[in-house]
Formats: C-alpha cells, sequence, structure tokens
C-alpha cells in the first residue's frame, strides 16, 4: 500500500507544479510576452494541459487509487484520493482534443482581446469571443448534458451550487470579484501605456487621503480616494477654459473604455481654472503632489 500511496502524491504534486507553471505563463502572456509570441505560447500551454490530461487518466494512477479505496486511509489520504477521483472522472468525459483545442482558442482570444480593446473595436474579438462561448457550452454538454451549462460550468468554481442557491451575499461576492477583474485591467493599462498616463495625471493629497485627476481628451476622471478598494469615481467635461463642468458619477468600466481608447497628446497643459476645480473637489486644504 506504501508503494501506491507514495505514488499518487507524486502525481499530486506534478500535476500541481504544472498547474502553477500554466498559471505563471498565464500572467506572463498578460504583461510582458511580447505580441508576436502569441502562437508559441498556446503551443506550450497546450503541451502542458496534456502532460496533466496524461498523468490523470494513466493506468497505474487510476489502479493505484482503486487499491487504496478499498482500505480504510486516514483524513488526509481520504481527502488527496477523493479529489484526484473527481478530477479523473471530469477529465475522462472529455477528449483531448477538446482541451488543446480550448487552450491554443483562450490564449488566442486574450491577446485578440488586447487588440480589440487599445483599437475600442469589438468587432474584431466578436468571433473568438463567440467560438469561447460555443466551446464552453460544448464542455458543459460533455461534463453533464442533464443539467444547465451555467451550473456544470459554475460547478468547477463552487462545488455543488447552482444558480438556483445562489443568495444575495453570494451575488454580491460575485460583483466584487468582477470589479477587481475591471480594477486589474484599469492598472493593467495604466502600466501598458505608462508615461503617457502619467503626463495625463494630477495627483493630489487632501487630508490623509490621496487622490487624482486623469485628464484623457475633453472628459477628465476623479479618482477621490486611490488607496480605497472600493474606488469612488467621478468624471467631468472639460472646458475650453481648462475648467471642469458639472461632476457626475462613473466607474471602473467607463474609465477603463477612456483609457483604452484616448490618444494622448505629446504635452498636457493645465490651465489655472482646474486650481479652483481641486479645491471644490477634495476641500480648501488640498495640495497638489509634483514628483511623485
Amino acid at each position: 500500500m506504501k508503494k501506491e500511496k507514495d505514488y499518487i502524491y507524486e502525481v499530486q504534486k506534478e500535476i500541481s507544479l504544472l498547474g502553477g507553471i500554466l498559471s505563471l505563463m498565464g500572467w506572463d502572456e498578460k504583461t510582458h510576452m511580447p505580441h508576436n509570441a502569441v502562437q508559441e505560447r498556446s503551443q506550450q500551454m497546450t503541451i502542458l494541459e496534456k502532460q496533466i490530461y496524461d498523468k490523470l487518466v494513466s493506468t497505474r494512477l487510476n489502479r493505484a487509487l482503486n487499491k487504496l479505496k478499498k482500505r480504510k486511509q486516514s483524513n488526509k489520504d481520504t481527502l488527496v484520493i477523493n479529489e484526484l477521483s473527481k478530477q479523473i472522472k471530469k477529465i475522462k468525459k472529455i477528449p483531448k482534443e477538446f482541451i488543446e483545442e480550448m487552450t491554443k482558442a483562450t490564449v488566442m482570444g486574450g491577446r485578440t482581446w488586447e487588440i480589440a480593446r487599445e483599437k475600442n473595436k469589438f468587432r474584431i474579438f466578436k468571433p473568438k469571443l463567440k467560438a469561447l462561448v460555443e466551446l464552453k457550452q460544448k464542455e458543459a454538454k460533455l461534463l453533464d448534458p442533464k443539467k444547465k451549462p451555467y451550473d456544470v460550468l459554475l460547478d468547477q468554481f463552487e462545488e455543488g451550487m447552482t444558480s438556483e442557491k445562489l443568495t444575495k451575499t453570494e451575488v454580491e461576492k460575485i460583483k466584487k470579484s468582477s470589479t477587481q477583474f475591471i480594477r486589474f485591467m484599469v492598472e493593467h493599462i495604466q502600466r501598458k501605456r505608462g508615461r503617457k498616463v502619467e503626463k495625463a495625471k494630477i495627483r493630489v493629497k487632501h487630508g490623509n487621503r490621496y487622490g487624482e485627476v486623469l485628464l484623457l481628451g475633453d472628459i477628465a476622471f476623479i479618482i477621490h480616494d486611490i488607496d480605497n478598494e472600493q474606488k469612488e469615481i467621478s468624471k467631468a467635461n472639460i472646458k475650453p477654459d481648462g475648467s471642469l463642468a458639472t461632476t457626475e458619477k462613473s466607474n471602473l468600466i467607463e474609465l477603463e473604455k477612456a483609457l483604452s481608447k484616448v490618444e494622448f497628446p505629446p504635452k498636457v497643459f493645465i490651465k489655472e481654472p482646474i486650481f479652483e476645480d481641486l479645491k471644490r473637489l477634495f476641500g480648501k486644504d488640498v495640495e497638489v503632489l509634483v514628483n511623485f
């Protein structure tokens, strides 16, 4: 029994390490990877996904698990055996070719989305999005043709959960997760466009808080407290004299769209009236930060 137990732990560790490599490659793809490397990256990630597949469906692993199930095990060993068994049950329903197709479509789709966002042309991404949705629907049918596709896919993230069981708290949790994703996208665009964004930004200190005003063409976005996780954002049109019109509530989605499509001029100028607007927005104690 020790031989089988050592083997399943060895496989579990290898699968975990391969998953970690995939996560690292996914992060690199979204932050540093050159645009023209996407095809090779999709091939690299496909190879790793197929290695995980082969390890899970191997005869040796299945025999070891079946043998261990016949004897009483410790709580820890039982958890590992059950988890591997679940992964195997799921993976056996999905053809290896489908995993290859899904991995390539996800990587290529991600790169196409970045191009579409930069050019503010959704039609570039639309075919890729349609293909990805169809693949996820196909995956749901392969896993459980009797259940709603949404419930099948939801179970992968929250085991046992269905659309009918979602509580108000869980809906709020989903909303929070989506907000965190949008915040990541905004920060990613700011990093990518680097100095251009910095030149269009006024950072201020008011009391113990810090705020920002981003001058994006003919509209300004105001972030009232940059350190607050739940960003309060407003926007205002920039008048010909450089002052700000009446502010109205905005959000991270609008800011992300504006950042993705704005064309930054070589130099950004601010006019005197905006300093009065800063007092109106942040209070009389507002201080403009220089070389932050």
